[in-house]
């Protein structure tokens, strides 16, 4: 099953995104400062704080690409009082990024689908954060932060597989909203930052699943 749900997430990968090597989304329009949305959970359903800074002297950039491939994958389904569907699939090397990822979330007074482009990945061990780039806004309605194409969203996850005992893979229950032009989050709170551990992780349970691969080999056709 596994196998199956790492396959799906692949192909739904490159039919609908894509795989093209140094490709951004530009940020488009007039952003008059740099806005984040801190998306917590809290007793089953998540809360925005917004925070703003004026400072304009922070370019939107991208992380230089690392030297290892760095191959991050997952599925994250749950269907308890919150409803959310998060699938990613990509790829970084020393050529750049591809791949992609969609989520779709469904509370009792709001909800959102999107999909995205990878912008950053990070990874340190079997900790990882994946950052994208909103390209598609399929649909959001009700109390939902001020988002948009070109925005960012971005969330922290951990790949027990190799761990000891029968802990599960993580899922932080923060997750946050980025401004186009604002700097790149994963910059600002990488593995390891009490952002994402403040609230806690939720268990990723099968069919689920995170994958964090250094340097994996590449398939031979």
């Amino acid at each position: 099953m596994k196998n199956l749900i790492m396959k799906a997430c692949f192909l739904f990968v490159l039919v609908l995104l894509g795989c093209s090597k140094d490709e951004f989304h530009d940020p488009v329009g007039e952003v008059a400062d740099n806005t984040y949305y801190i998306m917590d959970q809290e007793d089953g359903t998540y809360s925005g704080i917004k925070i703003s800074s004026t400072s304009d002297n922070n370019a939107f950039t991208i992380p230089e690409p690392t030297i290892d491939r760095l191959s991050f994958k997952g599925a994250y389904l749950y269907d308890g009082r919150l409803l959310i569907n998060l699938n990613w699939n990509a790829l970084c090397d020393e050529t750049g990024m591809c791949g992609g990822a969609e989520i779709k979330q469904t509370t009792a007074t709001y909800g959102y689908h999107f999909v995205m482009c990878p912008a950053a990945m990070v990874a340190e061990d079997n900790n990882a954060i994946f950052e994208g780039t909103i390209v598609e806004v399929i649909s959001k309605w009700g109390d939902v932060p001020n988002f948009d194409v070109n925005w960012r969203f971005c969330f922290n996850v951990i790949d027990n597989a190799n761990g000891t005992g029968f802990e599960h893979d993580k899922i932080s229950k923060t997750m946050m909203f980025g401004s186009p032009m604002s700097p790149l989050m994963s910059s600002m709170y990488p593995p390891g930052h009490n952002i994402w551990s403040s609230k806690g992780y939720n268990d990723v349970m099968p069919p689920g699943f995170v994958e964090v691969s250094h340097n994996p080999e590449i398939p031979v056709d």
